[in-house]
């Protein structure tokens, strides 16, 4: 677990932060709450950037930094629920809404206009695979009549109806209650509304949503509302699982065409699955959020079901909800919840950042840090920003690239002026892909009066450091006499802002003796002697 300690100081000397890990910890952590969102309803995850949510009261939240700040664009979008999100990039995302329309944004939500409306009908999940090609899922508009089951090859200008959509009877369809391996492959949950019902179909296709559509009529227990297939997740084109509304977790690995019961978490007594995320990647994983009734969990399977591992979850996570799961890979994942929870899901962290300090000293600030570990960092940008300021990038250092070897970094930031000061990291992956540390405070303070100081090392040679103060702004003049009084080197002669300097002095070239060093400044002046022994 990440542990930050920061230090406030008035002084001008020491500030440090350490952390166990600055960019991220392991596991599960809350990174926001959305502000006015009663629910985050569906989320689209673009790239570890590039983030969009939807929610209920017609709420659209944009992040572009990995999910630390969130911007609401919803211009154009009616203030009502909305479900189903998908975006392809940071400009061009659509959305559902409860009213059975698409809108589509391709301006970064600046503005959003309505592509199709289908009266009676609700979105239950959208998908862009590309900027042109796409579906959504939706439910039909009453008994009897297909799916809301439509493609797109030209962004969503055309929205076509599947000529093989399937035909409700007594059904409909369930939010993010979906899942896909590619174009082709596809399987829907439904939602019997017959009380008590003990069967619900799961829709599937592999020949996409212009083909041919079959179901599966999957055994459960049903509620006095019926009995919902409301969370699907397939690992490949013939494994995957379901979960139901009312206690029953199945698996199939033929495709969907027949299911069969698997035993849930024995922790697990009374429970409705939410809904399922199964990575395509060959582990066969699959994350599940259970709502026992007086919680949210999420537990993950690698074998369908056999065997089950809980997650640890924020509290906020488990008393408000976790609706919908969306993972980028094995490492990065996102979750959204009740009253606008996002949370986010770290496993390998791509750079293990183990310390980062800042040493303010003679007006300079000095940023050290250390990592333990780094896979494919290009380096790091050094930001900086004040209290009412945004962060500004004011240096890089290299990275590593990929190393399991303890490495250490430092940046000076040369004298700023006096004020307080946040710092922090982006480290940048060579994808391009970055991440931002903690951030690290200092203040830095005017000195209260002229001072000089005597040079160290002292005797020296040949290199020596002059450090003096100024209380305010001052023409300095900083030089060097020989022991007959005559001035053989001036190392400032300038304006200056009030601060502590450092001034260094290399006396290479001078033979051994004593020599003086004398500071004039309108207000102050002050003589020290120093010795160079060669």
């Amino acid at each position: 677990m990440s542990k930050t300690f920061r230090l406030l100081i008035t002084s001008i000397f020491v500030f440090v932060l350490i952390s166990t890990n600055l960019f991220s910890q392991t596991g599960w952590a809350e990174v926001t709450t959305l502000p006015n969102l009663g629910s985050i309803n569906s989320i689209s995850v673009v790239d570890a950037n590039t983030l969009w949510v939807c929610g209920d009261g017609g709420f659209v939240y944009l992040s572009t930094d990995g999910g630390t700040s969130w911007t609401l664009r919803n211009t154009g979008v009616p203030a009502v629920n909305l479900y189903g999100i998908s975006a392809t990039d940071a400009n061009n995302c659509w959305v559902g809404t409860v009213a059975g329309a698409i809108y589509r944004t391709s301006n970064g939500g600046l503005n959003w206009a309505v592509q199709v409306s289908v009266a009676g009908s609700f979105i239950n999940g959208i998908h862009m695979f590309d900027v042109n090609t796409g579906v959504y899922t939706g439910d039909p508009t009453g008994n009897g009549v297909p799916y809301q089951n439509r493609y797109t090859t030209d962004g969503g200008t055309t929205w076509t109806l599947s000529a093989t959509s399937p035909v409700a009877t007594n059904e409909f369809g369930v939010i993010n209650a979906w899942d896909w391996t590619d174009q082709n492959h596809f399987w829907i949950g439904s939602a019997s509304t017959v009380a008590n019902a003990t069967t619900a179909k799961i829709f599937y296709t592999t020949t996409g949503f212009a083909g041919t559509w079959n179901s599966a009529t999957v055994a459960g227990t049903g509620t006095s509302s019926g009995l919902y297939y409301q969370a699907i997740g397939m690992t490949d084109n013939s494994n995957g699982m379901a979960g139901s509304n009312n206690g029953t977790v199945v698996k199939t690995t033929n495709g969907g065409v027949s299911w069969t019961a698997v035993t849930p978490p024995a922790a697990l007594t009374t429970f409705a699955v939410i809904n399922m995320n199964a990575l395509k990647d060959g582990s066969n994983l699959i994350r599940v959020v259970f709502n026992s009734g007086s919680a949210y969990q999420i537990y993950t399977t690698t074998d369908y079901g056999t065997t089950w591992t809980e997650e640890v979850i924020p509290a906020s996570a488990g008393s408000l909800g976790v609706q919908h799961l969306q993972f980028l890979d094995a490492n990065l994942g996102y979750a959204g919840g009740g009253s606008g929870v996002v949370l986010k899901y770290t496993g390998v962290l791509p750079v293990e950042l183990t310390s980062f300090t800042a040493n303010v000293s003679e007006g300079n600030v000095q940023l050290n840090w250390t990592t333990a570990t780094e896979l494919n960092n290009q380096g790091f940008e050094v930001q900086r920003r004040t209290a009412e300021d945004q962060y500004i990038t004011i240096g890089h250092v290299d990275g590593n690239g990929t190393t399991t070897d303890t490495k250490e970094y430092s940046y000076t930031d040369l004298n700023p002026v006096f004020g307080e000061y946040y710092y922090r990291l982006k480290q940048i992956d060579f994808n391009g892909t970055f991440e931002y540390s903690n951030e690290v405070f200092v203040t830095i303070t005017t000195p209260l009066e002229f001072t000089l100081d005597q040079n160290y090392p002292n005797p020296f040679n040949p290199i020596t450091n002059i450090s003096f103060s100024l209380a305010e702004p001052s023409f300095v003049k900083l030089s060097i006499y020989n022991s007959l009084g005559e001035e053989v080197q001036v190392l400032k002669n300038e304006s200056m802002n009030a601060g502590t300097y450092n001034v260094g002095f290399d006396a290479v070239s001078f033979p051994s003796g004593m020599y003086l060093y004398k500071i004039e400044t309108s207000q102050f002046t002050s003589v020290r002697k120093m010795m160079l022994m060669k």
